[in-house]
């Protein structure tokens, strides 16, 4: 059952805005010349079509390390990415490399501050996985917000729910969740997890530790609770190390603390509000730059206090089970221990105490993660990650942001992960779309290379 609220939310369509065709074969020139051959033939088909045409190519066995994906809103797009990959020209529309070993596939799931009005309402619109997951998110929540999930997301009527804290964590659970189920149907799947705060109740959920339906009752409660408490706080970003700010935040250890080490030179601090400035103030004149962060409670720090003995009540009336795929603590900053998180003290501490994503980066990159993909409405994580760790070609792959059509976003992260060596389900990007094969001549007439084609290397 869908949930219907917002009278001008678009009726799911299987119009999908976007296309994509992905290509592989032993080797560049023989890459080159399937790529024009399909070029030449996708020109004499029907632009009704150009679907179909991608559905029918995906259903051929594909094999090799030279590796393409073109992309195209429409017939005369794909042809002409297609076209210029067959010449061995760049095109923004292509995408190629050469496939390895690409090691697993970390998922950073993106905390508050990220969030903003419409935020996948595209995908709501024309992808019925992402719509289906977020309809199920929108009914387990259906008796924790004063305002329907879809509303909060979507009715502009409503634009300002969305910043306040009691709808916000809500809200960026539901996408986070939604996107991840959006991947897993395209074959898409972490091995390992890591959020930022609220992102790491969506790593636990996806980790199995928490039944979607607990989770979402949890971080509902702990977001009403927080907004209940005084608006008495400041939160603000300073450009120093740990040790500096936890020596600057020492005279103030009863009003503010460490809320999170973004990075080696990057951290939060968090309390009341005339200790934070205060705070500000020296580091300004150790010339550490400031940033007051946008929030309407201080996060992760002793204003928290009153508020654990109920979110921990909360917290005990959840079920959890043992993790099936491996989860970076926020508390620890490494790997979270067989039962940790299955603990309603683990969540009350969590809720308390600094988020230490620098130290958990550093343990994904230990633990072989190559491929970081971000699963959030903004790449926040992704800049960050970046700076915690040595550069040795990792791919920092977001699937949504701000203000870029959400298509175009998603399809170039597939992009990038298939042509690198991570598996793509192809058909599976097509499989909530009634599509019909067509005979795709390419494939036969030789044109491509008959050598290499019939052999079954491409």
């Amino acid at each position: 059952m869908t949930v219907a609220v917002v009278d001008s939310l678009p009726a799911l369509s299987d119009l999908r805005p976007r296309h994509v065709l992905a290509l592989a074969a032993a080797d560049d020139s023989t890459l080159g010349k399937l790529a024009a051959a399909l070029a030449e033939q996708l020109a004499s088909l029907q632009a009704s079509s150009i679907a179909d045409f991608c559905y029918s190519v995906h259903q051929r066995s594909l094999g090799g390390d030279a590796r393409l994906v073109a992309s195209g809103s429409a017939r005369e797009e794909l042809c002409q990415a297609l076209a210029a990959a067959g010449r061995g020209e760049q095109s923004p529309l292509v995408v190629r490399g050469h496939a390895a070993k690409p090691g697993p596939i970390a998922f950073l799931i993106t905390g508050q501050g990220s969030q903003y009005q419409g935020m996948g309402r595209q995908l709501y619109a024309t992808q019925p996985t992402f719509r289906a997951a977020l309809d199920r998110c929108a009914r387990a929540l259906s008796s924790e917000l004063a305002v329907p999930l879809l509303a909060v997301l979507f009715d502009e009527q409503q634009a300002g729910l969305i910043d306040e804290t009691a709808y916000t964590q809500p809200a960026l659970f539901a996408l986070e969740f939604a996107l991840a189920e959006l991947l897993a149907s395209w074959g898409v799947r972490a091995e390992l997890l890591m959020g930022h705060s609220v992102g790491e109740y969506v790593a636990a959920c996806l980790a199995g530790v928490l039944e979607l339906e607990d989770a979402l009752r949890l971080i509902a409660a702990r977001a009403r609770l927080m907004q209940s408490l005084p608006k008495n706080g400041q939160m603000t970003a300073l450009a120093t190390t740990a040790a500096v700010a936890i020596e600057l935040l020492a005279p103030f250890a009863r009003s503010a603390s460490l809320a999170a080490v973004n990075g080696p030179d990057s951290v939060v601090v968090s309390g009341e509000s005339d200790a934070v400035s205060e705070i500000v103030r020296q580091a300004e004149a150790r010339g550490i730059r400031s940033t007051k962060l946008n929030v309407s409670h201080a996060f992760h720090s002793p204003l928290m206090e009153p508020i654990l003995d109920d979110f921990e009540r909360v917290a005990a009336t959840c079920r959890f089970s043992p993790p099936t795929r491996r989860v970076v603590s926020n508390v620890s900053g490494r790997l979270a221990e067989a039962g940790e998180q299955g603990s309603p003290a683990y969540w009350r501490r969590h809720l308390r105490a600094a988020v230490q994503f620098v130290d958990g980066v550093r343990t994904l990159d230990a633990a072989g993660c190559a491929t970081f993909v971000e699963l959030g409405p903004n790449p926040v994580l992704l800049a960050l990650g970046r700076r915690a760790v040595a550069d040795h070609g990792q791919a920092w792959v977001p699937t949504l942001r701000k203000g870029r059509d959400e298509w175009k976003q998603l399809t170039a992260a597939l992009a990038e992960l298939y042509v690198r060596g991570h598996a793509v389900d192809w058909l599976g990007f097509d499989r909530d779309y009634g599509r019909s094969a067509l005979p795709i001549d390419a494939f036969s007439t030789g044109r491509a290379g008959p050598t290499a084609l019939e052999s079954g290397r491409c």
